[in-house]
């Protein structure tokens, strides 16, 4: 796996700071794989280079401010947003019909919805500008935001400390974790706009 040897060649300079810069820009939509980074900075803090629990909240820190980034451009620029994802949507597999059924599961269960996304690789950028275009409130997002932050910011970094040496091995499992929650967190919204269809029938007949 060519990214993890690239980061592990360089993981003695893996600092604070740089896995800020690293997290933040992957967060807002930078080509920069988030889980590798995680886990070799987890790695690097298992030989000491960092510690930790300050890599920890590093993390954190960095995942919410790439994701507010694209929370407050999603609001600053909300009819943008939603022309871009339905004119251009089909290119990263967003039909039309797919972003109005995210939109419509934002505002019915906005917590679930942020929650899971940060598991999702491809949905942890489209997400924040999502939710702001969606007109969800930003103490609502953040809350949400935070709780998905804590977990990936905790436990990722935590599995490249305790098995470092097999991180080769432990990138594919993240990798096929996360396809396994997309395809968990895709049934739910299918799942959520069929009870909600259905439910509007009742209502009206």
């Amino acid at each position: 796996m060519p990214i993890i040897n690239f980061l592990l060649q360089y993981a003695e300079h893996l600092g604070y700071l740089v896995v800020y810069g690293l997290i933040t820009g992957s967060s807002f939509g930078l080509p920069i794989p988030e889980d590798a980074t995680l886990l070799v900075a987890g790695y690097a803090a298992s030989q000491h280079f960092i510690k930790l629990p300050l890599l920890m909240i590093v993390a954190v820190l960095g995942i919410l401010t790439g994701d507010n980034l694209g929370f407050y451009i999603g609001r600053k620029y909300k009819n943008d947003i939603q022309g871009l994802l339905f004119r251009y949507g089909h290119k990263i597999f967003l039909t039309p019909n797919k972003v109005n059924k995210i939109y419509m599961t934002f505002r019915k269960h906005p917590d679930r919805t942020i929650f899971l996304s940060r598991f999702v690789v491809g949905l942890r950028f489209i997400a924040p500008l999502m939710a702001g275009s969606s007109g969800m409130k930003w103490r609502e997002f953040f809350l949400y935001n935070l709780a998905g932050a804590l977990v990936v910011a905790t436990i990722i970094p935590f599995i490249g400390f305790k098995f470092g040496e097999n991180i080769t091995l432990i990138y594919k499992i993240v990798k096929d974790l996360s396809i396994a929650v997309a395809a968990v967190a895709a049934a739910i919204i299918i799942f959520t706009v069929f009870w909600y269809k259905k439910r509007q029938a009742r209502i009206k007949a």
